[in-house]
């Protein structure tokens, strides 16, 4: 097996503080913005157990550079710890993210315009959103639940 090096001056360094578990998912995703001046991120209250319909986790903006404190922008209790809550910023925007919510017993997309504060509630709960960001494809997290523990959103 060969090693492939991103770049040779690469630091790693911890972006995110206490209080809380800070993540990203899900790994097809990417947490920054097209500008690169911000990162998408999750917090969650506990971290040794699965979430269930109550568990509200935190989702905000994280300051690359380490320096700021995570910003929370929403809540939701659409989440899980593999996928998190599909939150993902929004082709061809540079403030705009969708992400999950569960509302009266049902699961939705968010389009959240971060600059404005205005959010859009979509029909379906949303997986990935088109390079263009013009159209999103979703599935049953509820479903996903019951065939492939850990993946969907518990009901």
């Amino acid at each position: 097996m060969s090693r492939i090096l991103i770049a040779p001056d690469v630091t790693v360094r911890r972006v995110t503080h206490p209080p809380g578990d800070h993540f990203f998912g899900y790994y097809e995703k990417t947490p920054w913005s097209p500008s690169g001046s911000r990162v998408l991120g999750m917090r969650a209250g506990f971290r040794y157990r699965q979430p269930t319909p109550d568990d509200e986790l935190e989702l905000g903006l994280v300051d690359p550079q380490g320096i700021e404190p995570f910003e929370p922008f929403a809540a939701t209790t659409a989440w899980c710890w593999q996928q998190g809550t599909m939150l993902q910023w929004v082709p061809g925007t540079t403030d705009s993210v969708v992400y999950n919510r569960r509302r009266e017993g049902r699961f939705a997309g968010v389009v959240h315009d971060l600059a404005t504060g205005e959010r859009r509630e979509l029909e379906r709960a949303v997986y990935a959103v088109d390079p263009v960001g013009r159209y999103a494809i979703g599935l049953n997290f509820a479903r996903l639940a019951t065939q492939r523990p850990g993946y969907g959103y518990g009901h």
